[in-house]
This record gives structure tokens, sequence and C-alpha cells, in this order.
């Protein structure tokens, strides 16, 4: 069975609210047809095969198919595997030499001619600049690293390639060690229509720029149950591929973006997950990095997919699009945007969960954005695009959606963008934007000082207020969520840019008709006793302790190993509240080696008791919510949040027996307890030398 995360809503008055995440199965699909065992030629089948043939690829994933070229295949051909095959555009290399007694190790003549690319890096001056431009990736045990632009910056984790030398650089010993460059530009690159990728894992290819390792330039392809992950641009990019229908895939560690769509009417993108791509450091705030990208595109369909931790937007439509519908997606902790509808024409964008977007205004490693102001950061951002020209729509429909904590929440604005290439006559403007029925949180943070946090209309280089009152731009029935009725969140009739206005003063000035405002807790919880939080190992001599100063997880010595964490804090949230956000934080207090994977889960308990011993601690009841975390890093004396345990929280809160009061009991564990290396973190514990340094819960709600 193939599980898939969708969002389920239900409508109380105005205001839409999550009931929380059910799965989606779809019975796995076995293919019969022509079989392609490990090491034949792919492309050799394909060509000798009929339009319409079905092809499974045998081989397991411990044996991929290694592509020199990228693959053509012939009309209506179905490309498949039973066996989790793995694609890859990536050659071996060996036989590499050290440096005398340097830590570095080279190798010679595996490099390509030297050649430009596109690319607008996040790194753009000084002489790291433009890393993004380079294609070639470098995996070490399939570890992927991080390349620098000059060989004295190379260190453990890095490769640096001189192709004046055609000398490729390691700051690993490679000895002993599976070393793979990307070298293949595509994995597919075909007209033909009616083809089929399925169930393939695609991996490794040196895309350029605004490309993808699957390059799809015909009509009605399906692509579905596929990965596509580690390829330096995109994972897949459909060009004038009207009618493709793109489902249950996942596009993470892609070097540019999940997915690019260009030119293409009519397709349907649904139930996949899209995250953490933007590996290779391309500028994330505004030039092709997101989880999807859509641009010169009707009527495309993106709707259910998980869209999240991006260095990038979410999802953003560029330039020319229309008709596009965006609905029941999870958008989620992208460093720009959410969802960005840009120079674009007629959309509905609804019923979609949106937070915590945006915040790589507020991260020094990465550059503001083109107005450097923040204001085109937000959950849901409207930039210069109008409705009146699809049939059926005749607006920009905005609505259904829960938009929380974003750098911003729902903004649109109008700038100076001239007019539209593809339609001459129709100006990139601000007009039939229609914003009603949504749920927005908004709330202050340190660094505020652009208004973060803010929702409304907006203009730059601007002066006439028509953009506010004349173009059909009406926000209203609205639930806004505030840390306090008096800040300041709404921007409506203001010549001033950066001008920003309180419910109450916004109201008054005609905005939102029929909105209303509440505030919403933004509170944190902590531990508040020795008995409170505490360690334990399931195996090993070390048994329990209540008393240590510090908390911890992981393996450290043949009799300290399979460490487990637990942190009991009273919640002051009302029985049945919708919460927003919630995350553990702790203050990291020691590492010994790496870090391991983790996982959090909470007691399934009205009321958690307190801990006594190790198998009390062992025999308590998880909740079925858990919650993955790695960390990137674990800096001692620095505060750390873990992801977003919401989900967690939401499961004891909804409890029929929860009030408001009781204790929650969340456990941090190892997610491999039988690992042999050493991987320990600590964290600081009630017992500490400051007992305010304890960890506990900040949450959200309403």
């Amino acid at each position: 069975m193939t599980n898939v995360l969708t969002e389920l809503r239900y409508l109380r008055g105005t205001q839409w609210l999550r009931k929380g995440y059910t799965a989606k199965s779809m019975a796995a699909e076995v293919f019969t047809g022509t079989e392609i065992p490990a090491g034949a030629n792919i492309q050799t089948a394909l060509t000798a095969g009929a339009t319409g043939q079905t092809f499974v690829l045998t081989a397991p994933a411990t044996q991929p198919y290694r592509l020199t070229s990228a693959l053509v295949p012939k009309q209506g051909q179905v490309i498949a595997t039973n066996s989790g095959a793995v694609i890859k555009g990536s050659k071996v290399l060996t036989g590499w030499t050290k440096d005398g007694t340097n830590a570095r190790w080279y190798k010679d003549g595996v490099l390509p001619a030297s050649y430009t690319d596109v690319g607008q890096c996040n790194v753009n001056s000084g002489a790291g600049a433009n890393p993004c431009q380079k294609r070639e990736q470098v995996f070490l045990n399939d570890a992927h690293l991080d390349r620098v632009m000059q060989l004295t910056d190379l260190g453990p984790g890095k490769f640096y390639e001189d192709f004046t030398a055609n000398r490729t650089w390691l700051g690993d010993d490679p000895t002993g060690k599976l070393v793979e460059m990307s070298s293949t530009d595509y994995a597919v690159n075909a007209t033909v229509t009616g083809v089929r990728l399925t169930n393939l894992t695609f991996q490794h290819f040196a895309s350029p720029s605004q490309k993808g390792a699957v390059y799809v330039q015909g009509a009605d392809w399906i692509v579905d149950h596929c990965t596509f992950t580690w390829n330096h641009a995109s994972g897949l990019y459909l060009a004038n591929a009207d009618r493709a229908y793109v489902h249950h895939n996942t596009m993470r560690f892609n070097g540019q973006a999940g997915m690019s769509h260009y030119s293409s009417s009519d397709t349907r993108v649904e139930y996949n997950t899209f995250s953490d791509n933007n590996t290779d450091g391309y500028w994330p705030l505004d030039w092709e990095s997101a989880g999807l990208k859509v641009t010169f595109s009707n009527r495309a369909k993106i709707s259910n997919n998980v869209i999240q931790r991006n260095t990038g937007l979410g999802l953003w439509f560029d330039i020319d699009n229309q008709g596009c519908i965006a609905e029941n997606n999870l958008i989620e902790d992208n460093v720009s945007c959410g969802i960005r509808y840009e120079i674009s024409f007629d959309a509905i964008i609804r019923n979609n969960t949106i937070r915590r977007n945006g915040f790589g205004h507020t991260d020094p490693q990465y550059r503001n954005g083109s107005d450097g102001s923040g204001f085109a950061t937000a959950g849901i951002n409207v930039n210069c695009s109008s409705g009146g020209y699809e049939a059926g729509m005749g607006t920009i429909d905005i609505y259904g959606n829960e938009v929380t904590d974003n750098q911003n929440g729902i903004h649109i604005q109008k700038r100076n963008r001239g007019n539209s290439g593809t339609y001459p006559t129709r100006p990139w403007t601000l007009a039939n934007v229609k914003v009603h029925d949504n749920t927005v949180t908004m709330r202050g943070r340190s660094n505020d000082q652009f208004g973060w946090g803010s929702s409304g209309i907006g203009q730059l280089n601007y002066t006439d207020d028509a953009v506010y009152h004349t173009q059909g731009n009406v926000f209203s029935a609205n639930t806004y969520y505030l840390d306090s009725l008096a800040s300041l969140r709404f921007r409506y009739w203001n010549t001033a840019y950066n001008q920003m206005l309180s419910f109450a003063k916004a109201q008054a000035a005609g905005f939102g008709a029929g909105s209303v405002a509440f505030v919403a807790p933004r509170t944190g919880f902590r531990v508040l006793s020795s008995a409170d939080d505490g360690n334990w190992a399931s195996d090993g001599t070390t048994t329990y302790a209540s008393t240590a100063t510090t908390n911890r997880i992981g393996h450290f010595s043949v009799t300290d190993f399979n460490r487990k964490s637990y942190v009991r804090v009273i919640v002051n949230i009302p029985q049945g509240a919708v919460i927003d956000s919630a995350v553990l934080e702790v203050l990291p207090s020691g590492i010994n080696g790496t870090i391991p994977p983790m996982f959090i889960s909470g007691e399934a308990a009205d009321n958690a008791a307190q801990i006594t011993g190790r198998t009390n601690a062992d025999a308590r009841v998880r909740t079925t919510a858990t919650v993955a975390w790695t960390p990137a890093a674990w800096a001692i004396g620095t505060w750390l949040q873990s992801p977003d345990i919401s989900s967690v929280l939401q499961e004891i809160v909804n409890r029929p027996g929860w009030v408001s009061g009781n204790a929650v009991q969340l456990f941090i564990e190892a997610a491999d307890p039988t690992f042999t290396t050493q991987q320990q973190i600590n964290f600081n514990a009630f017992d500490g030398t400051d007992a305010t340094q304890a960890a506990g819960i900040v949450a959200t709600w309403h």
C-alpha cells in the first residue's frame, strides 16, 4: 500500500479548521512486460520495442542502471519496476591519489570541458561565487558533498573541481568508499506523447539550470510513484506537456527545485511530496528555487501535495499563468513564500494549510527580497496578478486557507511590472483579487522592522488609491489571530510602503468587511521539577536517572547505549483547541560522535503521570503521531527547536479526558536503537546549574 498525507477540514462559521491528517492508500500495482535485467541497455530495449509497449526494470536498488545519455522512449511506452530499480546519471570514480601529507585527495581526467550555465546563486560575489552554476555533484558513500570554489576552502564533506587542470579534489579519504560523480545531463528527454514512468528512482543527473533530470516535452505523460533525488537542477521538468498527470511522487534533495512546469496546460499535479530542494545554493528568495514552480501554463491543478522545507519558495506560479488551481496542499517551513502567484491571471487558491514560511528574510545566510522590505514574502503572496480573463473564473479567488505564523500572512501587491509578453494588451497589475473566509495567524518576532507578520494590500512606487478601492481587490470575512489587537498587522490605503495599521484602523479605512480578529496565545510550558525530565536506557547497564544535570539520547559506550529522554510539562491549552504550531525547545549541552536520527512521540494519556523508573518509562503508551528529528547542528549553549510536533500535541489535547492544566509527556528516542557507532547528544535538565535552562514546549493554538 502507498500512504499519502492528506488534510481534512471542516467549516465552523466563517472559519476553516484543521481536523488533522489522514492517509490515502492505494494498492501497489504489479507490472508485467518486457523485462530489462541489471546491466542491460535500457535504450536498446526501448528502440527495439513497439509503441505502447511496457518495459519492466528488474534490477534491485543496489544495482543501479547507469546512463551515459538520455532515454528516448517511443509513443505510449511504459517504463516501470517492481523491484525498486534506480536509474543514475553518475559514474563511479576510483584510483584517487593522496596529496602528500595534506588531508586531501585528487583524481584527474573526469571533468567535462569547461562550460557556462545560467543560475543566480545565493553566493554571487567573491572567490566562492556562483557554485550553483556547476552541474556535477559528488557523493561519498551516498552522502552529498558540498562544492567549494577554491582549493583553500576544501575540507571534510567538501569537493572542488579544477577545470583548468581537469582535476577533482576531495576533502575526505575515499579509500574503501564509493565515490560517484553526476555526469549525464538527463535521464529521459523526449517529445513523444503518452509515455508513463512509474515506481522508478531518478538520481544523480547533472541537469542544467532550469531543466530537470526527467525532461518531458510531449503531451499526455503520466509520471507516478517515482522518486527524484540529488539531481542538479529540478527532479522533473514539464515543457509543452499538456495534460500531464504527475502523482504520488517524491521530489527531494534536488539542487534547484523539486519540479518545474513550463508552458503546459490542463495538467494535474497531485499527492506528491516536494521537500528539501535547492541543495546546490541557488538564490532562495527570487530565482527559480522552489518545491514546485509553474510558468506560462494554463489551468494547472496543483492539489493534495506536501511542500516543505525547500530552500526557496513552496509553490510558485510565475509569468503568464492563467486559470490555475492550488488546493488542499500542506505547505510549510519553506525559506520564501508558501504560495506566490506572480504576474499571472485568474486562479483559485483554496483550502491549503500554509505555515511557518518565509523566514529566509530573517536568516543572514540568505539575501533579502528584491524590494528589500520583506513585503514580497508571505504565506500567500499575489504579485501584480489579475482576474477577469479565464472563462468560469474572473477572479483570483483565495479562500478556505489556514495561514499560520508565516513571515507575512496574505499579501497582495502592485508594482510596476509592465505588460504581459504573452498577452500584450494585458498589464501586469493587481485587480479582481478576492481574499475571503481564510484563517490567518500573525504574531510578532524580534526583528519585525519591516512589519513581518502582516496582511493586506500594498503598492510600490505608486501614490494613487485605485488598487484599494476601484480595482476589485477585496479582503472580507477572514478570521485573524493576532499577538495583540493593538498590534500593527495590516496594510490598506497606505502611500507609505512600510506603514501598517491595527485591525481597528484598517477596518475604519474600509478593509476586511465581515472580518474578525482575536488574540491567539503563544506560550511556553517548561519543566517545573526534577522528576519531570530524565533519561533511561532499555539496553546496557545504565538504567534510569531523573536527577542528572543533562538528558541524553543515543549511544555513548558499550555500557551506555540506546539512551532515551523524556520531558513532562503542564500545558494550559483547552480540550479540542486547534494547535497551529508546537515545538520542543531544548538547550544542547554536549555531543559525542555524531547526531543520531531521533523521533519524538507523546504519552497517550489524559494527564501524564511522573515517570518513576526504567520499566515505568518503557511501559508508557505512546501517541500514534510521531515526528522525526535529526538536527543539522547541535550547538552547545544555543537554544534549539525541534520540527513541528503539533500532530503529537493535537492527539493529546483531543483526548476526551484532557483538560487545560494537565501534563503532557514527550519521549525523545533514537530512531535506530541497534546502532553501534558513537552517536549521542545531551541537553540541559532541570537539575542542571540553572533550572530555567530545562526543556519546554512552545505552542500556538486557537
